[in-house]
C-alpha cells in the first residue's frame, strides 16, 4: 500500500474518533469545537487520498465552524446570512469542479454527495437546538458515507467514522431527549410540590 494511502487512513481514523466524540457533547460550542478538530484531520486525509472536491469543501467546513462559534451569540439574521453565503460557496465549488477541473460525468455526479452533505451540515450549525443539530448532521453523515465508500480504502476512517457518527448522533438525540424529559418532570414535580405547600 502506498505511503499516502496509509497516512490518509490514519488521519481519517483520527478524524473519525474526534468527530464521533463530538456528538456526546452537551453544549453546541463544545460540539462545534470537536467538529472543527475532526474536520481538520479529515481535510488532510482527503488531500492524501485524492478526494478532489472533498478537500475544498472541508476547507469551507473549517471556516464555517469557526464563524459559527464566533457568531453563536449574535443575531439569527447574521447566522442565516452566513449560512446562505456558505451554501452558495458549496454550489460554486461544485460548479468550478464540474466545469473546469473534472471532465468525467460519473465523477461529477459523485461530487453531488459531499455537496449535499455540506448543505445538511450547514443547516445543522444554524440550529439553535443541539438535538436538531444532531438530526441535520445525520443527513450530512449519510451523504459523506456514500461518498467515502465510493473513494475506497483511503477513506476507510471516513467510512467507519460516518457509520459511528450515525450511531453517536442517534444515541445523543435519545440520551439528551430523555435527560430533557426527566428534567422537565422534576421541574413539574417541584412546581406541584410548591403549589401544594402554598395551599396548606
Amino acid at each position: 500500500m502506498q505511503t499516502e494511502k496509509i497516512v490518509a487512513m490514519v488521519l481519517s481514523i483520527a478524524g473519525m474518533l474526534v468527530t464521533v466524540i463530538s456528538f456526546q457533547a452537551r453544549k453546541k460550542h463544545t460540539l462545534l469545537l470537536f467538529q472543527t478538530g475532526g474536520t481538520a484531520l479529515y481535510l488532510v486525509s482527503y488531500f492524501f487520498s485524492e478526494g478532489g472536491i472533498a478537500v475544498a469543501l472541508n476547507v469551507v467546513y473549517l471556516v464555517r465552524n469557526v464563524l459559527f462559534m464566533a457568531f453563536q451569540d449574535k443575531s439569527k439574521a447574521l447566522l442565516r446570512g452566513t449560512a446562505v453565503c456558505l451554501c452558495v460557496s458549496y454550489v460554486g465549488i461544485y460548479a468550478v469542479y464540474a466545469a473546469v477541473i473534472e471532465t468525467q460525468v460519473s465523477v461529477i455526479l459523485w461530487y453531488l454527495l459531499p455537496v449535499a452533505g455540506a448543505l445538511f451540515g450547514t443547516c445543522a450549525v444554524v440550529c439553535g437546538n443541539v438535538n436538531a443539530l444532531r438530526g441535520w448532521k445525520m443527513g450530512d453523515s449519510v451523504c459523506w458515507l456514500a461518498y467515502n465508500i465510493h473513494i475506497g480504502l483511503g477513506a476507510l476512517g471516513g467510512i467507519v467514522g460516518e457509520v459511528l457518527n450515525l450511531i453517536s448522533q442517534t444515541v445523543g438525540i435519545l440520551r439528551f431527549r430523555r435527560t430533557g424529559k426527566l428534567a422537565k418532570e422534576e421541574q413539574n414535580m417541584a412546581g406541584e410540590s410548591k403549589e401544594h405547600e402554598e395551599n396548606k
